[in-house]
Formats: C-alpha cells, sequence, structure tokens
C-alpha cells in the first residue's frame, strides 16, 4: 500500500498540539528512548512513567489519523514493541484511565526493574502521604534546615 502524503501531514499536524510532537520521526525517537531506558531498568515514579508512554500513545493516534500509513508505521514500531514487551510485565490495569475509549497494550505494562525513588525515600523515613499529605514534602525539602522544628507527628 502506498502512504498519502497529505494525510501522513495532516495527521501529525493534527496531532502536535495534544502530543507535543513536532513529526512522526520525533515521536519515533521518543518511543525507541523509552523502551531503551526501560530495557537498562527504569528510574522514576509512576507519572514520569505514563508520560514516557505517551510517545506510543501518539504513534497510534498517527496511524488512527493516517489509515494509508499504518502498515510502514506498524512495521517500524514492531521491533520496538517486542522489546518493550520483553522488557516489561503486563498489569491488570493501565498507567493512565483512559480518555477516548482506548487503552494501547503498552498502557497495561509496568518495567520489569523499576526504581522509585520518592516511593523508597518515603519508606526509608516511615512517612505515610495518605494520612499526612504534606508530611513527605516537607519531610524531604525542610530536612537540611536546621532552623525548622519538627513537625509535631514527627516528635
Amino acid at each position: 500500500m502506498r502512504v498519502n502524503a497529505t494525510e501522513f501531514i495532516a495527521a501529525q499536524r493534527a496531532l502536535k498540539d495534544k502530543f507535543g510532537f513536532e513529526s512522526y520521526e520525533a515521536g519515533l525517537r521518543s518511543w525507541i528512548a523509552t523502551v531503551a531506558i526501560v530495557e537498562v531498568g527504569y528510574v522514576g515514579e509512576w507519572e514520569e512513567y505514563a508520560f514516557e508512554l505517551a510517545a506510543r500513545d501518539y504513534l497510534h493516534e498517527l496511524t488512527r489519523l493516517s489509515p494509508s500509513s499504518r502498515s510502514e508505521i506498524e512495521e517500524e514500531l514492531s521491533v520496538w514493541d517486542e522489546r518493550f514487551r520483553a522488557a516489561t510485565v503486563e498489569e491488570s490495569k493501565p498507567h493512565l484511565p483512559m480518555t477516548d475509549g482506548y487503552g494501547g497494550w503498552w498502557q497495561n505494562r509496568s518495567p520489569r526493574q523499576w526504581r522509585k525513588p520518592a516511593s523508597e525515600e518515603i519508606a526509608a523515613h516511615n512517612l505515610d502521604p495518605a494520612a499526612h499529605p504534606l508530611q513527605y514534602v516537607a519531610t524531604i525539602r525542610l530536612r537540611r534546615h536546621r532552623r525548622w522544628r519538627p513537625w509535631p507527628w514527627r516528635r
């Protein structure tokens, strides 16, 4: 099948504001980088990870808006999708709720090796962010300032 260049360019322009990618190549580079980072061990919180998955969302939307390019894009993505599947495990829920009724298979996958620095900090200091939402932020950010009195629940 032949790619309709006008359709492909129009699709990229339509998605630019929603996803922030200037072009298909920029979205593809971002997805490749995400796959590489996940393969060596992801470091970051779930919000950051969900943001990284937006590159694959963009590529999927591009194939939806430009059906003539679908087979070429999917062929180019296949190697990276397989590597992503190998470096991740399937979860029962997606990382972000579906907004338009479709959540890609990648949304239900988490890195096999995932270090979450803020979560580790919470555990190290026996903090309960649900019970005291500001306790975590205050403890971490103000720890270096000795002039600050300890929070009442940390005495």
